[in-house]
Parts: C-alpha cells; structure tokens; sequence
C-alpha cells in the first residue's frame, strides 16, 4: 500500500477452538522445543580487532550488538529442517495450498454482494489439523468489532450457509465439538475429522454483505455519489470479499492475527477461478485472464484488445459501456487466476480504458522477451492517467530486471479510484490509485511505481505483511526507487538521489526520540508506522548495498527474490541471504538497524597536520556500528579513500584515527550519502 494512503487479543474463543492450533511441533526425532541440538546452533557475531593503521581507544564505551536472536520458533524450524540459517528453505519446506471456485453477484446501486466458494484445501505439514482457521476481512465493519482505525458499520458478513464435506456446520456447541466460532475477521472451525497430512478438506460456503465506502481502511470500496466530479459512483472496487484460508505456516502454525486496520495481510498462494456477475453496461477488470471474453466484450473491444497485445503505444480500447448485452440484463465474467495469492476486481462504467504491451524480460528462459499487456481504467477528467500505461511498464520492465524475478501474470492493471482511496493500493495483477490530479506526474509516476512494486512482495515472495511490514513496503519502496531512475534520469544530475529519497523521513523520526524498531508489528506502532515500514528499511538497504558492494547486494536480492518465490520467507530468511551473499556474518548490522533504534553519527572530529603527514579524528557518536567511508583531499588535489574497519566500533571504541602521508585539506564521511546519518553536518572537515 502506498504510504501516502489513508492488540487484538489473542481471541477469546482459542480456549475453544484453538486446541491443536499452536505452532508446528518439533519431529518425533528432534530435541525438545526448548532446546537446539548444537548443529544446528546459529552462528554467533565474530569481531575481530580494527586494522593496525587505525588504533582505537576508549573502549567499553557504547552498546554492543550481541549474537542474532533468533527466537524459539525459527530454531524449531531449522531443527525440523524446513528453515536454513543461510536464507535457504530446508530440505524438509512445505506450504499448504487452497484452490477456490468462487462466484460474485453484485448490485452496484446498493453495493450488496453475495458470493459462494468452494475451496479444497490440501494439508502439505506434517502435522494432523483438528482446526480450519478462515479470514472474513468484511467483519472489520461489524459492530463491536476490535479496530485501531475508525470504519463504517455495514453489519460484516453474514454466512448463509457454511459445509465442511458436505456437512453442513454451524456455530460450535462446545469445547471439541464440530462447528465455528467467529471473532472479528477470523473464523475457527472444528473440523469434524481432523485433516491429516496429505489430506484434502471441502468447504462450502454462501454468504453476503454490504460493501462500505472506504473499506479495510481505504483499500476497497467504491466512488461514492457526488465526487469531486459531481458524478454518480462510476467504480466498485471489491476486495477482501470471500472467506479465505489463513496460513498455516513452518514457524508459527496457524497465523490467527485479526485485521486491526494499519496492519495488512498474509496469504497462501494458491489456484482461483470465479465468476463475476454484474449489469449490462459495467465491465471488470480483475486478477487473472477473462476466459469469455466473446460473451462480456464487444468485437471491437476484443480487437483493439489484441492490438494493444503488440503495440509499445497505448491502445484506446473502449468506453467501459461498451458491452455486448441489452440493458437489463446481467453480464457474467469468468476469470481464472492460478498461483496468486488473492484475488480482486474493479467494476466500472464511463471509464476510459488504454492498454499497451509491457516488455518484462525472458519469463521462459528461450532467449526471447515476453510481455504482459499494462492496462490503465480512468475517468477522463483524471487527465494525468493518460501516462499511466507508460508508467506501468516502465515499473514492470525495472521490477523485473532488478529483483531478478520477471513479472510472470498476464497483465497488470490500474484503476483510478479517487474519492474512495487516497495513494494507493495492491493486488495480484491489480492497483487502485487515486487521480493525482491535484499533485505532479512524477508524483503518479511513483506511486504506480511502489505498487506494482508490491507484485513481488508480497504477491509472489509471499512474506507477513500483517507482522513484518517492512519486508514488504520498505522492499517496494528499494524497487520504486530503482523504477525513478529508470524512467526519470533527467529529473536529477546524480542517479543515487533517488537513493537518498528516503533517509530525511526516517531521520527526522529518529531526532524526534519517538522512533520505534522495524521488527515490532505494524499494528504496534503507535507514532508513525510508515517510518518504520517505508522510509527506514529503505534507506537501510541503500546502506547495505554501500557496505557489501552492489555485485554481493544484487545477488542476494534475487536470489531471495527467486528462492521465496511461492513461499513464506521471515526477515531471518532475507538476513541469511544477504549474509550468503556477502560471505560475512552481518549479525551487528540487523541487530543495530532492525532491532534497535539506534543512531548513526560518525563525525570528523579535527584533522591536524605535522610536516608531510596528516592525523584524522574521527569520532562515533551514535551507537550503530558502521565502517567509515573517508574520503580524503590533499592540498595537491589528490583524493582517495580510506576506511575504518567496522570492527573497530564492536570493540567499544568511540574514537578511531587514520594517519596518512601528506596535506588533508578535507575530510569528508560518506562523501555518496548512502548511510543514514542523523547530523551529516558533522560529516566534513573544515565544518
């Protein structure tokens, strides 16, 4: 979700329920859950002592960061062998999947949709599952409902039928006994016979609720009567709408988090298909392929669709009125999505729709580009969409290129949703954005940017938005960035601006002293969430590929990029990979960004100068252990570059000094602005 856009308790009914819910056991074979057999013992932080040309003193000084801490579920994992401690899944990884047959009805004059679902659910754990836990994200508008944003009451969800193996279930009688108990947004059943492993489980289900405005805090909804345009709602946009499985995952078995509002979301992938229906004169757009298209498209529609298929122009496909049946009747749209993780779909009429190819690399490995077709829904007004084709595949090209990982879905498409959403919001092969009418195209340009960023994580590296936001917002904001350079070379004289985007957010957090740690749930932070989720994780991994070179920081962001693909990886599975990548223990650099709030300050204290030869003090005055990156110029106009070692600081030291032959008229820490300092005025000498 764009940053720009708009506890729970552990639920009272899991002293019901959730017997056999906990996480996965430890193997028959392995050592008890609190312990970690010794060969399987994380690696520990190795310090070494600084270089001999850079003495340090006054040790003992500043924080130290110790070994990682792992928890006790991530051990339990490595000691199950689904988990590595060098990123990799072990030889022992699973995921659960679901395949969901799914239909819609939809009445766009009293926005009531009611649905049925039939999902297959297989068991791939090795454990037996007495419990089906399901996630209904429109119970976030019940009354009474735990929330930490305000929503409109629309009543939720209301189940019409509900059928376990064709056996119909309702609400659970008591301790152990068949049925569901529902607490917010999630539903827990007893299952009538516990699924096995390797076992499939049928659900039915029936149900229907009425859409609110601005729903989920903003990421579904519709454009409510008398907008900015003075028109009637002319786009549905229907999210979060059928009951979905929840994840059952290696680390923590059922993940049971309610949806609070700030926190987003974490889903299995799995296979969909699903029907559509709505009245003639309204088209969708949705995740997947529309497998009739002669039955909801005119002719004309489907060749100019075709055409956009191979033109690197936008196409001008069709006003969204343009549908094949009579007014009165209802168009049914079939879709069909496998390997996604969700699924959505915008409903419009009188929208402008351009479509155009979108060059995404070699996705089958022949030696030839392939494309996907870049879609754009807006209502004309929203004038500055008429680049919003060329913005997706640009995202797309760069995305792919950068992550390692090509854009594997049919199309991707935008719609302009102004008056329900403010920024933007993701789905798989679908994004909501407002018109940025009142804002620039660089603007608009960045924010498809950062959403079709959010294609690769979560959709397809399928991490825990809902606890590890920074996994995949921070992530999205590196790729949105990269995309800038990309399209905008022009916009600045030096490409690392774009870089450096988010370091000022992050730093006037920090200064504030109301920073709070990238590794605590989004849901508990209580100051800005953004910071911690977007702007910080940001500027860390600009930080990061500074300090492990570009090369050993692009291979190991596709090769997580690759490898997760599909799964479920934790942010000890990014830090493993980085470190595999790097060939060196990083512990002290994920413990003093990821887990503290730290600073960094390295400031040149005094440079002093005794016949040919020059001193440089360099003092730390934050606790965040880094090398520092000097850049020297001598009086002759000579520059070089000379490094303090990060060792040096994981001695205690506060003070370092590097000697060298000749002049230093100036010293300069991080002369690129890669690190996030918090007082770069300290940073050169002469001040």
């Amino acid at each position: 979700m764009s940053r720009y856009a708009a506890s729970a308790s552990s639920l009272a009914l899991a002293a019901t329920l959730l017997v056999g819910c906990a996480a996965p056991a430890v193997m028959a074979q392995s050592s008890p859950a609190d312990r970690v057999p010794a060969v399987v013992t994380p690696p520990a932080v190795s310090i070494e002592g600084a270089a001999a040309d850079v003495p340090a003193v006054e040790t003992g000084l500043r924080p130290l960061p110790g070994p990682m801490p792992y928890g006790p579920a991530f051990r339990r994992a490595v000691a199950n062998g689904t988990r590595t401690y060098d990123g990799r899944p072990g030889p022992n990884y699973w995921v659960n999947r679901a395949a969901y047959d799914l239909t819609a009805r939809l009445d766009p004059a009293t926005k009531r949709l009611d649905g049925t679902a039939t999902i297959r659910y297989t068991n791939h754990s090795p454990n037996t599952l007495p419990v089906l836990v399901l996630e209904l994200g429109q119970n976030f508008h019940a009354p009474g409902v735990i929330r930490l944003d305000p929503a409109e009451i629309t009543g939720g969800v209301t189940l019409d039928r509900f059928a376990v193996n064709g056996q119909t279930l309702g609400e659970a009688a008591g301790r152990g006994s068949a049925g569901y108990r529902i607490n917010g947004t999630v539903m827990m059943v007893r299952l009538p016979q516990p699924l096995a492993p390797g076992a499939t489980v049928a659900v039915d289900a029936a149900w229907h609720f009425t859409m609110p405005q601005a729903g989920m805090s903003g990421r579904m909804g519709y454009v409510p009567a008398g907008d900015r345009f003075g028109r009637d709602p002319s786009m549905l946009w229907v999210a979060y709408w059928y009951p979905q499985v929840a994840v059952y995952d290696d680390v923590r078995g059922w993940n049971t988090d309610p949806f609070l509002g700030p926190a987003e979301f974490y889903d299995d992938t799995s296979d969909y298909t699903y029907t559509v229906e709505v009245p003639a004169g309204w088209v969708v757009q949705g995740t997947g392929d529309v497998t009739n298209p002669q039955d909801v498209f005119t002719p004309t529609t489907r060749e100019r669709l075709a055409r956009a298929a191979a033109s690197d122009a936008p196409v001008e496909i069709a006003a969204s009125t343009d549908t094949p049946t009579a007014p009165g009747t209802m168009l049914r749209y079939r879709l069909s999505a496998p390997n996604v993780r969700d699924v959505a779909f915008s409903v419009t009429k009188g929208y402008a729709w351009d479509a155009a190819r979108a060059d995404v690399g070699d996705r089958d490995g022949d030696g030839r580009d392939d494309y996907a077709l870049s879609q754009a829904l807006y209502r004309p007004e929203a004038f500055r969409w008429k680049q919003a084709v060329r913005y997706n595949q640009n995202a797309l090209a760069s995305h792919s290129a950068v992550s390692g990982l090509v854009y594997p879905w049919p199309h991707m498409t935008a719609v302009e949703g102004d008056g329900m959403i403010g920024g933007g919001m993701e789905f798989p092969m679908m994004t909501v954005i407002s018109n940025y009418t009142d804002n620039s195209d660089a603007d608009l340009n960045s924010v498809v940017a950062h959403e079709i960023g959010h294609m690769w994580n979560p959709m397809l590296v399928g991490n825990d938005e809902r606890r590890y936001a920074w996994q995949d917002e921070g992530f999205t904001m590196y790729h949105e960035n990269q995309a800038e350079k990309r399209f905008s070379p022009q916009a600045t004289s030096d490409p690392l601006d774009f870089d450096r985007e988010d370091a000022p957010s992050y730093v006037r957090m920090a200064l504030s002293g109301e920073e709070q740690p990238m590794m605590l749930p989004r849901h508990q932070h209580t100051v800005d969430g953004n910071v911690a989720s977007y702007d910080k994780p940001a500027a860390v991994l600009v930080a990061l590929r500074e300090l492990i070179g570009e090369d050993a920081f692009n291979r190991g962001w596709q090769d997580y990029h690759r490898t997760w693909v599909g799964k479920h990886p934790m942010p000890y599975d990014f830090f493993g990979t980085m470190q595999r990548a790097a060939g060196r223990d990083l512990s002290w650099f994920w413990q003093a960004w990821f887990f503290q709030t730290w600073q960094l300050d390295q400031a040149v204290e005094n440079v002093t100068t005794m016949g040919d030869r020059s001193t440089v003090s360099i003092r730390d005055l934050g606790q965040v252990p880094m090398p520092v990156w000097l850049t020297l110029t001598y009086a002759d106009g000579r520059t070089e570059r000379r490094d303090v070692p990060v060792e040096t600081w994981l001695t205690g030291a506060t003070t370092a000094t590097v000697a060298v032959p000749g002049r230093v008229v100036k010293a300069e820490i991080d002369a690129r602005q890669m690190a996030p300092d918090v007082n770069r005025a300290n940073n050169v000498w002469p001040r």
